[in-house]
């Protein structure tokens, strides 16, 4: 009980500690330029959409957080919250949180009540805040943290690398930078959004910071000849709201559109069509779609790279690198994928489905009948059974395959689809919204639902996930809750968890 008490104390603490509206332009103004990611929380709303109220240096949780309150907080938890209601810390808007070459995690704070923080301070960690100028600042705190307050803000900074953290920070609280993260037009645009949970990163940066080089990535990958593409990569962002229903994450990457590998790219993205969905049974519990242009697709450079490194020897017996891209080139429309993922974490059974639109769906499934046929004669039967074969190992069915209706398809369970996902009307609509989307069944009655309820018998719940994408830029990933229905998905959530819990 005590850690999920600390946890959830934790939580709440962030949650709690923000900065007002109208001062997020200048604590955005306080963040270098050359900041490797930059997120925010903007508090404020989240507490409203989750019901909690703060009022006279009290917080009180909405009916619905009783049993998460009951099971998960103190007396001595509360007195803490309650606490923090007083600590000077503003706790309406947002709190930011940056990092750079210099430190990894330096966070913005705004207040309302400097004196009071001070005392907060003090009191919560034992350590004096000292005049320093203009500043004050948080003695003691040890080698690569360091925590200043002005009339305004709250800056504290951990794991600083240079030699000297105190005209760092004193940098940053006094708007001393040459440039800020506002001059960029590309942070600005997902920095500058109303959302819940915000995050904006320097795609170079992010993967030196995580010990990778983007340009030894990609040519290690398709060659030297394309390491130039990682500058084509500028950055990227995403953003997580609570909304009455769902939780949405939103992401979105920024690259040089003029480059001409992206433009070929580009040209590759199919329409949006469901068409798939009709070779994928009805009780799938995932599915995924990308729709192609096979003819765009095969002219790709970076495509046929990857084909020439992938072919040996062995593999030009079974296809040659022209049959490769000529059927590559022959999809035009959705490549469509199922995976029943509950049944391969219980049982490790790996069915999966899948659906090619191509018109060379006959020709490809007598080229594999064919392939099968002679390179493992003896081992396995393949035989033609309705519009489909059947390839059997020692009496049991290993897969199937067939053509129909200008889609290649296949399958590697026995049962045919009797009933498909086509007549889904909310996979239907992810899928002919969107050139690339995901459907994931959670509701109740479906069996990765009942799976999940069979293990945890509290956390009674129905929802689906849903993610679709447009182009190369920019995606979004849903989770809709259809029960319970609270005023808000937040508490929602909250309250299934709390229930489980007990």
């Amino acid at each position: 009980m005590k850690k999920i008490s600390f946890l959830l104390l934790l939580a709440m603490t962030l949650v709690f500690a923000s900065c007002k509206d109208e001062a997020s332009h200048n604590a955005l103004s306080m963040i270098p330029a050359d900041a490797t990611f930059v997120g925010s929380v903007n508090v404020g709303s989240i507490i409203q959409k989750a019901g909690i109220t703060v009022e006279n240096g009290n917080v009180t949780f909405p009916d619905s957080y009783s049993a998460l309150v009951q099971s998960g907080m103190g007396e001595n938890d509360m007195k803490a919250l309650n606490e923090l209601t007083q600590s000077g810390i503003d706790l309406t808007g947002k709190i930011y949180m940056f990092g750079d070459k210099s430190a990894k995690g330096v966070f913005i704070i705004p207040l309302t009540d400097a004196s009071a923080a001070k005392t907060y301070i003090t009191n919560q960690t034992g350590k004096e805040v000292v005049a320093d100028g203009d500043l004050y600042k948080v003695d003691g705190l040890g080698h690569g943290s360091a925590a200043y307050l002005s009339d305004s803000y709250i800056v504290a900074a951990m794991q600083y690398s240079g030699d000297d953290i105190d005209n760092y920070m004193k940098g940053i609280i006094n708007v001393t930078n040459q440039t800020s993260i506002a001059d960029n037009a590309e942070a600005m645009t997902m920095l500058g959004r109303d959302d819940d949970l915000t995050m904006y990163g320097d795609y170079n940066r992010i993967l030196a910071m995580s010990g990778m080089n983007a340009s030894q990535l990609i040519a290690s990958a398709y060659g030297e000849e394309y390491a130039g593409l990682a500058e084509t990569y500028k950055g990227m962002g995403y953003t997580l709201n609570f909304g009455k229903k769902e939780v949405e994450l939103f992401g979105k990457m920024f690259y040089d559109e003029n480059n001409e590998l992206i433009k070929q790219a580009l040209k590759a993205v199919g329409k949006p069509s469901a068409e798939g969905l009709k070779f994928m049974p009805a009780d799938m519990q995932l599915v995924l779609s990308v729709s192609l242009n096979g003819e765009e697709l095969a002219k790709n450079e970076m495509l046929v790279q990857l084909i020439d490194k992938a072919f040996t020897p062995q593999v030009a017996k079974i296809i040659t690198k022209d049959e490769t891209l000529e059927y590559i080139g022959s999809i035009d429309g959705p490549v469509t994928l199922g995976w029943n993922y509950v049944d391969y974490a219980t049982s490790r059974d790996m069915h999966v489905y899948g659906a090619i639109k191509t018109d060379k769906a006959d020709e490809l499934c007598q080229k594999i009948q064919s392939t099968v046929t002679a390179q493992l004669q003896g081992v396995v039967a393949c035989s033609k059974m309705g519009d489909e074969y059947v390839v059997n190992l020692l009496g049991q069915q290993v897969f199937a395959f067939g053509s129909k209706d200008g889609f290649f398809h296949f399958r590697s369970v026995p049962q045919q689809v009797k009933e498909s996902m086509y007549d889904n009307d909310i996979a239907r609509g992810i899928f002919d919204k969107a050139p690339s989307g995901l459907y994931a069944n959670l509701l109740k009655g479906s069996r990765a639902n009942n799976q999940i309820v069979t293990m945890m018998p509290k956390m009674q719940f129905s929802a689906y996930a849903e993610a679709e994408a447009t182009d190369l830029s920019s995606g979004t990933f849903k989770i809709v809750i259809e029960e319970p229905e609270g005023d808000n998905s937040l508490e929602t959530i909250l309250s299934v968890v709390a229930n489980a819990m007990n």
